[in-house]
Order: structure tokens, then sequence, then C-alpha cells
């Protein structure tokens, strides 16, 4: 922490299923917004000048988990403690780590983590000042370029304090990460937009009076020779189409059930043995960070058209089931297995390949 002085019922996610999706290559084109442009207020669709694919560190910056990658570093460091009691400033050693978190398309976010000792982290009383951080690359020859740091990932205008003679006191009272941002166009204090994942200097300067910088020499990333799977978030909720088929396609939902659990839903419109529409249902759920989902699936039968009166429970009928994985953002992959023959439905234990139609407004998987 830092201060500076300046699952739902299948009847209530059906409900909101796209009953009339239409699964196709791109969606239907908008029509033209009638008014002044001049007026109109911009919607932001995305910082053009991120660090990192938009829909990586869906789950935060991964603070306390420097173990998990292999290319970290971690060395000590030495800021000047402020004590809230004295006035006065002391020593104190903490703990610095940077590595890389692997994005999808050969990507990476680029974190930083200081961590203070047990003894004094979260002190109100005594707390270190922000060092300056800058970096250099032989990219842009441009020698001292101050980097945005942000406790959020994906935000466009958060900003710790790396430049110090800017920004005033910057204090830290816990152990906290950040994830390396580029400045908005917007920001007055733009410097050269940086790509993270070439080799670069980082320069941590405790502003200690004549003390000389820690230096780091982070090496380009190199992703991993078999990428991962994507973790399944709310980046994949959308409409995804059939690669081999017309016309057969999955609306899909991902749902936050608690602080550890999410929940995935969909709707798959296929075709019966005869030709007909046939609709296959299911949802699974999982913990935060999976990279697979197995979905129990069911099917409807017996019901009316926007009926006035009938039932309003229509039991479902076991289909089998669906796992489900993401290679990356434009692409879903099936393992079925299920049987609806006793109604001439669908039936079959295979793969498949699915297409993402769209990006939902806000969520822009990449």
């Amino acid at each position: 922490m830092l201060m500076q002085n300046a699952p739902m019922s299948r009847a209530g996610i059906l409900a909101i299923l796209i009953a009339g999706a239409v699964f196709s290559s791109a969606p239907f084109a908008a029509a033209p917004v009638q008014g002044n442009p001049a007026t109109s207020p911009a919607d932001i669709y995305a910082n053009a000048h991120r660090a990192y694919p938009p829909s990586c560190l869906n789950d935060g910056v991964p603070f306390g988990k420097s173990n998990l990658y292999t290319n970290v570093q971690t060395v000590p460091l030495t800021l000047q403690m402020f004590d809230a009691a004295t006035g006065g400033y002391s020593p104190e050693l903490e703990s610095l780590s940077v590595w890389r978190v692997p994005c999808s398309g050969g990507k990476a976010a680029t974190v930083l983590e200081l961590d203070r000792p047990a003894a004094t982290n979260g002190s109100i009383i005594k707390y270190p000042l922000f060092p300056s951080i800058y970096i250099t690359t032989a990219a842009t020859g441009t020698t001292h370029i101050f980097p945005r740091l942000a406790q959020e990932p994906n935000t466009r205008f958060e900003d710790i304090s790396a430049q110090f003679t800017l920004d005033g006191y910057t204090f830290i009272y816990n152990s906290t990460a950040f994830v390396f941002e580029n400045y908005d166009a917007s920001n007055p204090r733009v410097t050269p937009v940086v790509d993270y994942n070439q080799a670069f200097t980082l320069n941590v300067n405790n502003l200690a009076a004549g003390g000389a910088p820690l230096v780091l020499q982070i090496p380009a990333y190199v992703p991993p020779t078999t990428p991962a799977l994507m973790e399944i978030s709310g980046y994949m909720s959308t409409n995804w189409t059939s690669q081999t088929q017309g016309g057969e396609g999955i609306v899909m939902q991902v749902y936050d059930v608690n602080a550890t659990t999410r929940a995935l839903a969909f709707a798959w419109f296929t075709y019966d043995d005869l030709g007909a529409p046939f609709w296959l249902y299911g949802q699974g759920s999982f913990t935060i960070g999976a990279t697979s989902v197995t979905a129990q699936t069911a099917y409807f039968r017996g019901g009316t058209f926007a009926p006035a009166t009938g039932s309003t429970s229509i039991p479902p009928t076991i289909w089998g089931t669906v796992t489900f994985t993401f290679p990356d953002c434009g692409h879903m992959n099936l393992a079925y297995n299920g049987d609806a023959s006793a109604v001439h439905g669908p039936k079959g234990n295979s793969t498949a390949i699915y297409a993402r139609v769209a990006d939902v407004n806000g969520l822009v998987c990449q």
C-alpha cells in the first residue's frame, strides 16, 4: 500500500443468453450514429500505448508469486525509512524482485515487487520513501525513461511516483507489486513508448545523498516454446462460431461465484439427426486461475413457444460433458462426450475448434 501526500440457476443463466445470436465470421455492422461528433462522448476502447495484451493479468498483479516464474531476479535494496515519531530517516533493507508474466501472442507483462521486512511491513510509524525508478533502452536512445508503475493492471492513468522530483514524496507502508505501463498519449508526462518485452536497464535510486542507483540488466523476454493455455475469465464471454459448419455456434458467459471460484455457462446451438436446430446447455465451476473447465451438459424438451400459460419448470435431460480450453484469445477448443440419440439429437465423442466472433465491449481479449 502506498500513500502520496499532494452459482446461478439454469433458468437464471439461460434468461440472459442471446437466444437469437447469429454465428458468423463478423458481427452485424452497426448503423451510423446521428449527431455532432464534436460533442459525442469518446468511447475508450483500449489504450493504444498499452505495454502488454489487455487480457493479461486479468486477476490482478501477481503479488507474492515471484517464485512461480523462472525469469525472476531478486536483489536486496536499501531504502530511506522515515520515522514519524522522530522526523528523521534511517536505512531499511528491502527486497526487490522483477519478473515477466507470460501473456498471449508471445508477449509478457513486466512486474516489480518491493517487499518490506516482516517486522515493519504495514507500519504507519516507520515507512520508507518510494525510490526513483528509471530505465534505459538501446531502442529509444533516451537515457532516463520514467516508467508508469501501477498497482492495478490495464489502467490508463494510475501512476505511482517513479519520478520523485515531479510528484513529491511517496511512502511505502506495505509490500507491494507493480506492473510496468506506458503513459497515455493525453498525459503531459508522456515518455517514449517502451516495449518491455525487449532488454532494458533498470535503475533504482533510493534518494540517499551521494548514493549510487541499483542497476539491473533485464534481458529480452523469451516466450515458452509451447504457449500456455489462457486462464479462463470474463474475456471468454462472447459468441463463438464453428469453423466447419455454418449456423452453428456457442454463446458463453463466465461469472464470479466468490473470491476463489468462477462459473462458465454456455448454450450450444447445433442440429439433430434430422437437420433441425437443437440446443445444448451446460455449466461448470472452476477455481480462479484454471485453464480448463468441464461442464455438465443437458438439453430440454417439451416446452412451447412463448406460452401464456404452462409449466414453469421443464426438467433437463443430461446429455454428457464438454471440456473447454483456450489456446489464445481467438480460438476455443472443445472436447465433448454426449448422447441425445433417444430424441434423434446429436451424439459423439470428439474434439472441435471454435473461433471468436467479436470482443465484448470493454473486454478486448488480445
